[in-house]
């Protein structure tokens, strides 16, 4: 598989375990002239646009179509690349649950031989890592998410929401999809274990 996604709810632990990869060494063979793609670029701020500008939901998917034309052009100049997305249409899908907006990025991306990784907590740990998250503290984060949904118990809520909603996804998606429990927060396992699962997912 030539392309990776690395999916959860945030706190999941998304940039612990790439920076997990990163530390083995087969990672970097394996990414040869590819890349990471961050989530600044696969997502931004596209909930704060949704909330302050609504519309029609495809008005907010436009990094999708930027980072699948960056991939195309990417591929063309070096066909044994392989890229990892950090975040991609499933965190789109827990915000606009239309699974009709994201079928054909899942033709285009199984065709380029695409797998995905869903990063996941137990929900009676996510208060401490999704909401009050330790690497935010000194930020306004836990405060902001508060404001956003108007109190702490609603936060909950749709941080439980979008987690269930990605899990929902895997019984639309057409990925082949491995599920990572990362409560234990053993981020060195799981990248060896994402690494085993990528090679043999070829």
């Amino acid at each position: 598989m030539r392309i990776l996604i690395i999916e959860g709810v945030t706190g999941a632990g998304k940039s612990e375990t790439l920076r997990a990869l990163a530390r083995q060494p087969a990672f970097a063979a394996r990414l040869g002239p590819g890349r990471v793609i961050s989530e600044e670029d696969t997502l931004g701020e596209v909930m704060d646009e949704i909330a302050q500008l609504g519309g029609p939901p495809v008005r907010h998917v436009w990094r999708l179509d930027r980072v699948m034309a960056a991939l195309e052009r990417e591929s063309k100049a070096a066909p044994e690349a392989r890229f990892v997305l950090e975040r991609f249409h499933l965190s789109y899908y827990a915000l606009l649950p239309e699974w009709t907006l994201f079928e054909a990025y899942e033709r285009a991306l199984a065709r380029s031989g695409c797998a995905s990784v869903l990063l996941t907590i137990d929900p009676s740990a996510l208060a401490e890592r999704s909401l009050e998250r330790a690497d935010r503290q000194g930020t306004d984060w836990t405060a902001g998410m508060i404001a956003h949904y108007g109190s702490r118990d609603a936060a909950l809520a749709a941080i439980a929401r979008s987690q269930q909603r990605r899990l929902d996804a895997l019984a639309l998606t057409r990925l082949p999809t491995r599920i990572i429990d990362t409560t234990g927060q053993a981020w060195d396992a799981y990248a060896q274990e994402i690494l085993s699962w990528w090679r043999k997912a070829d």
